[in-house]
C-alpha cells in the first residue's frame, strides 16, 4: 500500500512539473522558426491554450496536418479586443486560410502527451507566435517564442513596422524576445531587425 501511495505521489509530482514547464520559454526551440500556410480545419478557444488544427497543402496536392498551440484565454481576449472583436466574434473560422510563424518544442518534450484531443501526426506541433489572418492582417498570438526570429529576408520592413506599431501585444513580444541571449537563430536578418527597431514608435527599453 505504501509503495502504491509513493508511486501515485511521484506521478502527480511529475504531472505538476510537466504542467508548470508547459508554460515556459524553456520548452520552446526559439532558434527554429517555421512559417506555414494552410486551411483551418479545427479551432477551439479554451484554456490552457487556444488551439488550431491546420491543413498545409503540399506541392503534390496532398495535405499535412499541424497542431498549433496559442495563447491562454485571457491573452486571446486581449487579441480580440485589439482587433475590435467581442468574445463571441472569433477572428479565426474553420475554412479560413491563414499563415503563421511558430516554434517547435525542444526535444525533451513530447507534444502528444500534452493534449488528448490534439495529438499531432509525426510530431507536427508548433507554438504559434504570429498569425497572418485572411485579408493579410498580422496579429500577435502565443507568447513563448522569439518574434524577431520570425523575420525572413524577403519580408519588407514596413509591414513589420506597421504591425508592431499597431499591435501592442506584438511589440511587447518583440521587445521581450530581444532580451533572450541563448538559443538565438543565426539566420535572422540582423539588418532588417535593426531597421524595424529604428522605426518603432515606442522603442524597446
Amino acid at each position: 500500500m505504501k509503495k502504491a501511495i509513493l508511486a501515485a505521489t511521484a506521478a502527480l509530482s511529475a504531472i505538476a512539473l510537466y504542467a508548470q514547464a508547459h508554460h515556459s520559454i524553456s520548452m520552446i526551440e526559439i532558434s527554429d522558426p517555421h512559417w506555414l500556410s494552410g486551411t483551418v480545419v479545427r479551432f477551439k478557444a479554451v484554456d490552457p491554450h487556444v488551439m488550431i488544427e491546420l491543413a498545409e497543402r503540399q506541392s503534390d496536392g496532398s495535405t499535412r496536418r499541424w497542431i498549433l498551440e496559442g495563447p491562454r484565454m485571457a491573452r486571446y481576449e486581449r487579441v480580440l479586443e485589439q482587433a475590435g472583436h467581442s468574445a463571441d466574434q472569433p477572428i479565426i473560422h474553420v475554412g479560413d486560410t491563414i499563415s503563421l510563424c511558430g516554434f517547435p518544442l525542444t526535444k525533451q518534450y513530447d507534444p502528444a502527451k500534452m493534449y488528448d484531443d490534439w495529438k499531432p501526426v509525426n510530431g507536427r506541433f508548433l507554438h504559434a507566435e504570429v498569425l497572418t489572418l485572411p485579408g493579410g492582417r498580422m496579429t500577435a498570438w502565443g507568447p513563448y517564442g522569439k518574434m524577431d526570429n520570425c523575420l525572413r529576408p524577403k519580408d519588407t520592413p514596413q509591414s513589420w513596422i506597421e504591425f508592431l506599431n499597431r499591435d501592442a501585444l506584438a511589440r511587447q513580444l518583440w521587445c521581450t524576445g530581444k532580451s533572450y541571449t541563448t538559443r538565438v537563430a543565426a539566420g535572422a536578418p540582423k539588418a532588417l531587425i535593426r531597421q524595424v527597431d529604428g522605426a518603432l514608435a515606442q522603442p524597446c527599453g
